[in-house]
């Protein structure tokens, strides 16, 4: 995919990906293990059916364990980031997963 990433800080890196116009950029938080802990966009869409804005939205992950040869984070969350305060509005427990099943 063509993302532009430019370096933050020793654990924050920025991805902007551009597509038909459209343009998504993100800040990725790595642990100094180099798990990836956080990714914040202020790029998403929060609709009710009347308010239609623009708010920062962030996706903490923890709980790194091993599912076959993968390290992958158990635990996840999606968060809408109103004011001073963060709700989750998704909660995710990984428990088990396949990959390049044929």
């Amino acid at each position: 995919a063509p993302v532009v990433w430019q370096t933050i800080d020793a654990t924050h890196v920025r991805g902007e990906y551009t597509n038909a116009g459209y343009r998504i950029a993100a800040v990725l938080t790595f642990s100094d293990a180099g798990d990836l802990v956080s990714f914040r966009s202020d790029d998403r869409h929060q609709v009710d059916g009347v308010i239609d804005r623009q708010v920062p939205w962030l996706t903490p992950l923890s709980d790194y364990q091993m599912f076959g040869n993968a390290r992958l984070a158990r635990l996840g969350e999606a968060h809408w980031i109103e004011g001073n305060e963060a709700w989750a509005y998704g909660k995710f427990v990984l428990q088990d997963i396949e990959y390049n099943v044929h």
